[in-house]
């Protein structure tokens, strides 16, 4: 019996530690954590370098540990100035396993300090959503540098050595005006070749792209289109020549007007080595190149930069011949930059890294040479110890010529009678019959019906019903039929095809809801633009967005889906796209002090003025011409102010007054949008050839067919339609 009972006793002792064993061991270890559906990391800019409110890059890469395929909508949303948060959505589809490149291009304001990242799935239910750090941290402690107005970004790809990557440690910006402002850096960001940005607007924040040795060919069709694309609306581009051969179908090839040549070894001479910084008696100092032959005249308006040394042999020729090739003294052509489009392109014809061997990081002098001449409006000068900045910032950001002439345009386009302020006495008199309601008229009407008591119960009704009448009686004020005005430019040159379009559009509408556009260009890209207080934004004053722009992002262009306008304010637009080709031609001569212009007149709409401008602010004016007609006008250019001085005049008033500039002082003459964002870099370039003593054409259309329409909103369309044509000034009398 003792025995069947020390038995059982055991067992029961086995059974109880069993099952504290398998109650401690999810204890000991925790619960298992469920894996998360997706890994989503995400980059911004330019090696985290950011222009606010320009057109920036956003790398989304997405791993799905997910079962099966996922099928739905990625929404990315940020603020994208002080009043607006753009929302991106794209479709996308996800296979287990296999991480997928998301690319965007997008703005992000001043102030932002986070952005957002759903998913949904097909059924639009929310999947996943994360938030990211834009600006954070504090002064100058940020995720993402923020570039100011006065710095310069370069983005490179392809084997960029160290004397590239190591120019801002020797370099700095003067201050663009002489004696005023500070001193910008130099940023230089890289990205590999096969993540560049597939849309030209992604390479619209940087002042200049460096392709170092890029094999063109492994580009693909998007990549290579975005740049040449990019180029001729403005951009910059410089092409080091390196091993890889340049393929004559690349449309980044088709932006030179040459072919470069076989490549031929070439000793560069200890004086121009000197020049560029090196130091020719260490040992390491290595001054044979190989070099691509470039032409001594390019073409039109190119320019080649010669380097002193002595020839060899073809590369393609044995190494152990090299020493009976005949050498001779030469002066080779190793550097050539002209225009393209609106664009510049530069070409170094060597690979400068195999210079100096360690001593690369001593060519700052040689690139800011080749970088130079690529920017217009902007310098590089060397700075063997330049300031750092980034430390602390004063939580500020100047607008610059560009924000000033946006706030121009904008003022323009808000000057309907709907927006017009109250006027001060209709106040004082809203305000007076309020008083009145509530003391006297409230007082003898209770007295006469002995209810003086029931006081607090109808002042009360009488607020309510003066607040209602106000809210109401104001909205019918404004109310209205529903308006869209417009400023557009569309900029092109003579005898190259295609041309480019920026408009400034405004919507005013009746009643506050969601409204949509038709007849959008499928290329056009939208964004939200607004006015500022003043020539700087400050962090401390920022508030933060109260509306929300939807786009759609696909097939190179980024198109609003939903507008939410709200009878107090009118939503405002800046959208860009190329254009298929000029609404006029000219052809400008010039003889002896007298100038003459025929300017064929192709559109629908009748050009209401125009003029010519010469080199040296000289501009001759002319009146209509009829759609569809031809005229020519004679006469002399007069010498006028600057072509910016409008623009330098408002900034002025702004940075005296901090104010909004007043166009009532000389009205909207239509040059301010000349020098706005999305249009200077194009007349940076306009200004340059008129330098070299070409002409631009400027017309101005009248009643011409607005850029887009409001769906089942009607009303009314106010369009100002401006287009600039830069021609070549032939002599003498017409044939």
């Amino acid at each position: 019996m003792s025995g069947d009972a020390n038995t059982f006793a055991t067992a029961r002792l086995g059974w109880a530690l069993l099952l504290w064993a398998a109650l401690a061991a999810p204890a000991a270890g925790g619960p298992d954590k469920p894996r998360e559906p997706f890994n989503v990391d995400v980059s911004f800019g330019w090696g985290g370098c950011c222009r606010p409110m320009e057109w920036t890059p956003v790398e989304i890469n997405i791993t799905p540990n997910l079962k099966k395929p996922f099928q739905g909508t990625l929404t990315f949303s940020a603020p994208q100035d002080a009043l607006t948060t753009m929302r991106i959505w794209r479709d996308v589809a996800l296979t287990p396993g296999f991480p997928q490149r998301v690319p965007l291009v997008t703005k992000f304001a001043f102030s932002a300090d986070e952005c957002r990242l759903t998913l949904r799935d097909d059924r639009t239910r929310l999947y996943r959503s994360y938030r990211y750090p834009i600006w954070s941290g504090g002064y100058g402690r940020t995720a993402s540098v923020q570039v100011r107005t006065g710095d310069v970004l370069i983005g490179a790809a392809g084997r960029c050595g160290f004397g590239l990557l190591r120019l801002p440690r020797r370099s700095r910006c003067p201050p663009r005006e002489p004696g005023s402002g500070r001193p910008g850096q130099v940023y230089v960001r890289t990205k590999l070749p096969r993540l560049l940005p597939v849309d030209w607007t992604g390479y619209a924040s940087l002042d200049l792209l460096v392709l170092y040795d890029v094999d063109l060919s492994e580009l693909s069709a998007h990549q290579a289109s975005a740049i040449a694309q990019w180029v001729r609306g403005g951009g910059r581009l410089l092409l080091v020549l390196g091993k890889n051969v340049l393929p004559g179908d690349s449309p980044v090839t088709g932006l030179l007007p040459f072919r470069p040549g076989s490549p031929r070894r070439f000793r560069v001479s200890t004086s121009r080595l000197r020049q560029w910084g090196c130091e020719p008696g260490r040992k390491k100092l290595d001054s044979a190149l190989t070099c691509w032959g470039l032409p001594a005249d390019p073409g039109e308006g190119w320019r080649t930069v010669r380097c002193p040394g002595s020839l060899g042999p073809p590369a393609s020729a044995p190494a152990g011949r090299a020493h009976r090739a005949a050498a001779g003294r030469v002066d080779l052509p190793v550097f050539a930059h002209g225009p393209a489009g609106f664009g510049s392109v530069g070409v170094v014809a060597f690979d400068p890294a195999v210079v100096g061997g360690r001593q690369a990081e001593n060519l700052a002098r040689f690139w800011i040479d080749r970088v130079d001449p690529l920017l217009h409006g902007r310098r590089i000068e060397y700075d063997p110890d330049p300031a750092d900045d980034d430390a602390y910032s004063g939580g500020s950001f100047e607008l610059g010529r560009a924000g000033i002439a946006v706030n121009a345009v904008l003022e323009h386009l808000h000057m309907i009678p709907e927006l017009r302020p109250l006027s001060i006495w209709v106040v004082v008199g809203l305000l007076l019959a309020l008083a009145v309601l509530v003391g006297p008229v409230d007082y003898l009407l209770l007295k006469r019906l002995d209810k003086l008591p029931l006081t607090w119960v109808t002042s009360t009704a009488w607020l309510v019903l003066f607040s209602v009448g106000a809210y109401y009686g104001v909205r019918a004020l404004r109310s209205g039929a529903a308006q869209v005005r417009a400023v557009s430019v569309i900029d092109g040159i003579d005898g190259v095809e295609g041309a480019w379009r920026t408009v400034y559009a405004g919507i005013f509408a009746p009643i506050s809801d969601e409204y949509r556009l038709t007849d959008v260009s499928k290329t056009g890209w939208f964004a939200s633009v607004t006015a500022s207080e003043g020539s700087q934004l400050y962090a401390w004053s920022q508030r933060g967005p109260t509306r929300e722009v939807v786009c759609r992002q696909r097939d190179g262009g980024n198109r609003p889906t939903s507008l939410p306008i709200n009878i107090w304010s009118m939503q405002c637009l800046l959208a860009e796209s190329p254009a298929d080709e000029m609404p006029f031609s000219a052809v400008v001569r010039r003889r002896g002090g007298r100038v003459s212009v025929t300017v064929k007149n192709r559109a629908g709409a009748g050009i209401a003025n125009g003029c010519v401008r010469l080199q040296g602010d000289r501009v001759m004016r002319f009146g209509r011409v009829g759609a569809g007609k031809t005229r020519t006008f004679d006469g002399r250019a007069g010498s006028e102010r600057p072509w910016h001085a409008r623009v330098d005049d408002l900034r002025r008033r702004q940075e005296a007054y901090h104010e909004p500039p007043l166009l009532s002082e000389g009205g909207f003459t239509g040059d301010e949008a000349y020098f706005a964002r999305g249009c200077e870099r194009r007349t940076h370039a306009v200004l340059a050839r008129l330098a070299r003593g070409d002409a631009v054409v400027c017309v101005r259309y009248d009643a011409a067919p607005a850029p887009f329409a409001l769906q089942r909103a009607g009303g009314t369309y106010d369009h100002v339609q401006m287009a600039r044509l830069l021609v070549s000034v032939r002599e003498g009398n017409a044939p």
